[in-house]
C-alpha cells in the first residue's frame, strides 16, 4: 500500500478516463528493509474511469491508478497499482453529486 499526496485536485465533473495526474510519496517506500524511494518522490498516475452521478445511478465514482515512480537519481520506473476508487455521496432527484480528490490530501493506493 502506497500513501501518496496528489499535486492537483481531481473531480468527477471535470476528469475523463485517460487523464494523467501527479502525486508524491507521503512516506518512504521500503522493500525488503531497504528504502527504494524517499518520501516526496514523484509519481504519475492516470484516471481509469469516471462515473458521473445521475438520476438512475445516483453515485459519482472516480478510479485512479499509479503508473510511474521517479527515483532520487531521476530514474523513471513503470509501476502498476491496484485501483483506488472514491465514491461521492448518493444523489437525490436531479441534483447530481460529484466526487473529488483534493490536492494535498493523502490517498492510499496499493
Amino acid at each position: 500500500m502506497l500513501s501518496v499526496r496528489l499535486m492537483e485536485s481531481l473531480s468527477s465533473d471535470r476528469a475523463q478516463a485517460g487523464d494523467t495526474f501527479s502525486a508524491t510519496l507521503d512516506q518512504p517506500l521500503v522493500v525488503d528493509g531497504f528504502v527504494s524511494a524517499e518520501r516526496g518522490a514523484r509519481l504519475l498516475g492516470k484516471v481509469t474511469s469516471v462515473e458521473k452521478a445521475g438520476r438512475v445511478k445516483g453515485v459519482a465514482q472516480l478510479t485512479l491508478e499509479l503508473t510511474e515512480l521517479t527515483t532520487a537519481d531521476r530514474q523513471k520506473i513503470p509501476i502498476h497499482t491496484d485501483a483506488f476508487v472514491r465514491e461521492g455521496p448518493k444523489s437525490v432527484g436531479s441534483d447530481a453529486a460529484k466526487v473529488g480528490v483534493a490536492a494535498g490530501i493523502g490517498a492510499a493506493i496499493g
